[in-house]
């Protein structure tokens, strides 16, 4: 199955990095270099914090950048007495996407699939796109999710990919398990490395996370196609 010829998802996933200032600054250079990138066959994504999605909404919204905003996370709950949690409503009034069961979440705040579950349906109220992240091709995925991202624990943030060989293979089982065909593939990846993933059947885009934090690094993965 060729991919290459639709529009390809470039997800930067921020994590707990940049102050709503650094996020200004991080999309004016962007913009400074937004004359070389083609927004034609791509969907350019980026996932700031909680507290810097409202100053990313309103730059990118100002300055007619061709960038779509997504959260990290969402509360599995509707509006109401849940102290801490920020729901579907609330992140629908700055963005598009939103990203599910990342697995930092899942390591760090103890997440399982019915929690996942629960966060697609939220998102769902509110016409959220959903990026639902998966570790292996066993994992669990929600009926109504958008998109599966592949994001092998041993890749993310070690500088060491998963090969495109296996990465086809779990696209497969994916396939096969799910019936998705909106697969990510998420975990080091690099403008050395893009290449490389860009035949692998199913295949619609990227989850990024450290090579998101420099624009330059990130700008350098929109000009590989």
């Amino acid at each position: 199955m060729q991919n290459i010829d639709k529009k390809l998802l470039f997800i930067a996933n921020w994590k707990s990095n940049k102050t709503s200032e650094e996020a200004v600054s991080w999309l004016q250079a962007f913009k400074k270099n937004q004359s070389k990138i083609n927004p034609e066959n791509k969907t350019i994504i980026v996932c700031p914090s909680f507290l810097s999605i409202p100053a990313a909404s309103l730059y990118i919204k100002a300055n007619n950048l061709p960038i779509v905003v997504g959260a990290q996370d969402i509360s599995g709950f509707e509006s109401g007495a849940y102290t801490g949690e920020v729901s579907a409503r609330q992140i629908r009034e700055f963005c598009e996407y939103v990203i599910i069961g990342h697995s930092e979440r899942r390591k760090y705040n103890h997440e399982n699939d019915q929690d996942v579950h629960n966060k697609a349906e939220m998102a769902k109220t509110r016409n959220l796109k959903t990026i639902v992240c998966v570790q292996n091709e066993g994992v669990l995925v929600p009926k109504d999710s958008d998109f599966v991202a592949y994001e092998p624990v041993f890749a993310i943030g070690s500088g060491n990919a998963d090969t495109p060989e296996s990465i086809t293979t779990v696209f497969s089982e994916i396939n096969n398990n799910t019936g998705k065909t909106k697969l990510l593939y998420g975990g080091s990846v690099n403008a050395k490395n893009l290449e490389s993933f860009l035949q692998i059947p199913y295949l619609s885009g990227f989850l990024i996370g450290s090579a998101s934090l420099d624009p330059d690094a990130f700008i350098s993965l929109l000009l590989k196609c």
